[in-house]
């Protein structure tokens, strides 16, 4: 097996450990899914052949604005409270169980979050208080440099970086990071 089917197959590997934590983390009113409510099967992300050896740069001014990125993961029935911090270089702080560490998103991941991010309209995005909306809620923030304030992932208008996103949070944090999908510096 090649090293590049290798990394789809973990990537996707990661992605159905996602789906499966959400669904241990109960569901919503009406029978949705934990933090992403109609989590749906992910499938793994920078599916393309082509990997560029620099990220590229973001487009558009929505994308030039939105960063930094801050994703907050808080709640579900482990209890989690990370957070991550996207650059749009791709460096990334984690903050997880108290650690700090910090690594390097690999270019393929980087460019699927940076091609979605010139799409979202950060200024229309509807703020979220963070709050559970049920007991075993695992909510996930993001608030971007462009934005009002925090918003659920599962915001229709962040669709496009829902799967990137979420996938890059349960890669980087927790007690035994994979880190799949970045490089730690």
């Amino acid at each position: 097996m090649d090293s590049r089917r290798a990394g789809q197959l973990v990537r996707m590997m990661v992605a159905g450990s996602f789906a499966l934590t959400l669904a241990a983390c109960g569901s919503g009113p009406g029978g949705s899914g934990g933090a992403g409510e109609g989590t749906g099967t992910p499938s793994g992300p920078g599916s393309s052949s082509a990997t560029p050896s620099t990220p590229a740069n973001p487009s558009g001014p929505n994308a030039e604005a939105a960063f930094p990125i801050t994703v907050t993961r808080k709640g579900g029935i482990a209890g989690f409270n990370d957070t991550l911090v996207l650059q749009a270089d791709g460096s990334l702080q984690i903050s997880s169980r108290g650690r700090e560490s910090t690594c390097q998103v690999k270019p393929e991941i980087l460019k699927e979050i940076l091609r979605a991010v010139g799409g979202v309209p950060w200024s229309r995005l509807t703020p979220s208080s963070g709050k559970a909306r049920y007991p075993d809620d695992m909510v996930l923030l993001v608030r971007s440099g462009a934005s009002k304030g925090p918003a659920r992932l599962d915001d229709p208008a962040l669709a496009p970086l829902k799967q990137p996103l979420s996938i890059l949070v349960v890669d980087s944090s927790g007690p035994k990071p994979a880190h799949e999908l970045c490089d730690p510096t």
